[in-house]
């Protein structure tokens, strides 16, 4: 596979070819793209992978914001890979996953765009679901099946939106080469393109190719381009971005503002304050989501109508700090996906105490050993002393016997050897 840096020759630039000029930033990029996608494919996948575990193992999934936050997390753990394991073949190895077959490209391009809309989307059916719970009482809600009835849906739903992009063709080399010629009116394609002089590890960040593309789209199909223009952009502006963030903030104002009445009132009881705690985690997930959301969201609005002059395409320097601005962006909304059970351990009670069991098995087991040890031991050596002691008052008991049984056949002997009484006193009447 060949990737190449494509500045142009029209553009008028002694330094068009100095690597000096893209730095720091083509090195502060590739260094992200090499340590971050290792990192919060860790952290995300043991955070995530037991928030699912605790909601599973525990008398939480009989609540249905859990069972939602536990599908949340499995999706945000797709999310998470799907983002992270192209940016390490990228990084590492030079490797762009949607080249490697027309198969893995489709994939890609439908999950880049199902699992982040699921996870926002999931978000929001949760907190549609507080509200519904609170304003219907404090009880816990135990409709499992209306739950999963709705996860179900909303899996459909955005599986039939996307679908589409299981049946477009890979043509985004094709588009990036043909935009090429017509920005700088150049007559053939052999001579606009300027193979890289610096080291293949940079590739990614000196070419003109977009660090997250999503080339199986209908953006690049000559065929379906204006379809992309005229209704999908809206499409997926509104169904990722605009209408779950919306439908967020509405309930996240009634939820808050049922947490306030509940702080007011002196007289709360134990079931209004475990809703007041799972109240507060959910606006804490909403806030992070939407803050650390928002700035790619925005980004992406502005992208192309800032960087599409022919002043920025010829501005070397530029693309690597518009690749690194980016990268960042992206960096914060997987952070969203990866730090989820840090929200529930902090402002979840509930949850929090459940992981506390679920992560000390191993130590109460322990205790648990060592006090049945103690217990076993104290037994034994009580069952010892009973033993020592019952022999004492054996061999006290056989001594006891033995002297009794001596002293029973002195007395019979004496009695034996010694006349009558009777008889003595007879006599001596007899004898007056």
């Amino acid at each position: 596979m060949i990737m190449w840096n494509t500045t142009p020759t029209g553009c008028n630039n002694p330094l068009i070819r100095s690597s000096d000029t893209r730095e720091p930033y083509r090195t502060i990029t590739l260094t992200l793209l090499r340590m971050y996608p290792i990192l919060f494919m860790f952290v995300g996948t043991v955070g995530n992978l037991l928030s699912v575990y605790v909601v599973l193992r525990s008398k939480l999934r009989r609540h249905s914001t859990f069972i939602y936050l536990a599908f949340l997390s499995i999706i945000d753990l797709a999310v998470l890979y799907t983002f992270c394991v192209n940016f390490i073949l990228h990084a590492w190895f030079n490797i762009d996953l949607q080249q490697v077959s027309l198969i893995a490209c489709k994939i890609y391009s439908f999950s880049i765009y199902f699992f982040p809309q699921t996870s926002a989307w999931i978000l929001t059916a949760v907190s549609i679901d507080r509200v519904f719970a609170l304003t219907r009482g404090v009880r816990k809600t135990r409709r499992t099946r209306q739950t999963y009835t709705i996860l179900i849906s909303i899996f459909l739903i955005l599986f039939l939106l996307n679908i589409q992009f299981l049946f477009y063709d890979n043509t985004y080399m094709l588009s990036l080469q043909k935009q090429q010629l017509e920005d700088f009116d150049l007559p053939n394609n052999n001579e606009e393109l300027i193979f890289p002089s610096s080291s293949s590890i940079y590739r990614i960040v000196d070419t003109d190719m977009d660090i997250n593309v999503v080339q199986c789209s209908s953006e690049y199909s000559d065929e379906y381009k204006q379809f992309y223009r005229d209704v999908w952009v809206y499409i997926d502006a509104i169904v990722n971005v605009y209408l779950p963030f919306t439908l967020m903030f509405l309930c996240s104002t009634i939820i808050f503002l049922s947490v306030l009445r509940t702080m007011r009132d002196a007289h709360n009881s134990n079931k209004r304050l475990v809703a007041r705690n799972l109240s507060t985690m959910l606006l804490s997930i909403n806030a992070m989501f939407v803050l650390l959301t928002a700035p790619i969201v925005f980004y992406l609005m502005f992208e192309k109508r800032t960087y599409e002059s022919r002043a920025h395409l010829c501005d070397t320097k530029l693309k690597p700090k518009h690749k690194m601005i980016k990268l960042l962006f992206i960096i914060l909304m997987n952070a969203n996906h990866t730090g989820n059970i840090l929200v529930y351990c902090l402002t979840g009670t509930e949850f929090r105490t459940h992981l506390f069991h679920v992560l000390h098995p191993f130590r109460c087991r322990q205790n648990n050993s060592l006090i049945r040890g103690n217990y076993l031991a104290n037994r034994q050596g009580i069952f010892n002393e009973s033993r020592r002691l019952s022999a004492a008052n054996l061999n006290k008991d056989s001594a006891h016997n033995q002297s009794q049984t001596s002293r029973t056949s002195s007395k019979k002997h004496y009695q034996r050897n010694s006349p009558p009484l009777t008889h003595q006193t007879t006599r001596m009447k007899k004898v007056f």
